[in-house]
């Protein structure tokens, strides 16, 4: 079952069940995978298209909208516009939870095994971090200022700082989180799998609930969306019923 959502407000986009990414050089393009592979969407709705069969885990699309993708037996896979794959990587993965890409467009791989791959442009890797302590990785994010965030499912997200040291940056409210994505004022947003909320946490660190009742959501992106910040939000209504949900704007 696949159910994509959109928060109009920042354009948090949301996916129920799979995951998903949007692609920075075309922002109406939305990744998804789901029971047929990787789905294409319109951020406007409807049903995807598929743009490469098969089964896939997380996604991230770099500056120049090309996607990744890791691959079965601990794989990264390259896709060209025609959705064909090509091997990227395949040491240094470890069953990942989370991909982001830099400012330069080197590719970190949260993996399973508590350690962060950093993956150069031509594919060559080092260990990016091994902070011990935690469990499980399920979720990576750049802030605007170069900071990596990862999510760790027994309910902690940690801040890497460039040299791959890091601080707990939040463990208030989390519940088994999965997914994070950053708006363009530098707020979090987590996606909560223990208990289906989405959490905003502001860049001082304060957690409050955004969104709530979701279902499964695993994965979040942001698509920016150029409104007013200024207008309340009004109920989640549900557009199409195995599509898109959208939270409106009062007018």
């Amino acid at each position: 079952m696949k159910q994509l959502a959109t928060i109009a407000s920042t354009g948090l986009v949301v996916l129920l069940y799979c995951h998903l990414c949007i692609s920075p050089a075309c922002a109406d393009t939305i990744y998804a995978v789901t029971t047929t592979g990787i789905e294409e969407f319109n951020s406007n709705g409807g049903t995807g298209t598929v743009f490469s069969a098969g089964g896939w885990g997380v996604l991230a699309v770099n500056a120049s909208g090309t996607l990744y993708a890791a691959g079965p037996d601990n794989t990264i896979y390259k896709f060209d516009s025609s959705g064909d794959p090509s091997l990227f990587a395949d040491s240094g993965v470890d069953s990942p939870g989370g991909l982001a890409f830099d400012a330069s467009g080197n590719l970190y791989i949260a993996n399973f095994n508590n350690t962060i791959e950093e993956l150069a442009p031509n594919g060559t890797g080092s260990v990016f971090s091994a902070v011990g302590g935690l469990d499980f990785r399920s979720g990576s994010a750049f802030d605007t200022n170069g900071y990596l965030y990862v999510a760790y499912y027994n309910n902690a997200i940690l801040k890497l700082n460039p040299d791959g040291t890091g601080s707990v940056f939040a463990a208030s409210g989390l519940s088994n989180p999965m997914a994070l994505a950053f708006d363009g004022n530098s707020n979090l947003y987590v996606a909560n799998h223990g208990d289906a909320d989405i959490l905003k946490i502001n860049p001082e660190g304060d957690v409050s609930i955004f969104a709530s009742g979701l279902g499964n959501v695993v994965a979040l992106a942001i698509e920016q969306i150029p409104e007013p910040s200024s207008l309340p939000l009004t109920a989640l209504t549900i557009v199409s019923l195995s599509a898109f949900l959208k939270r409106r704007r009062r007018p």
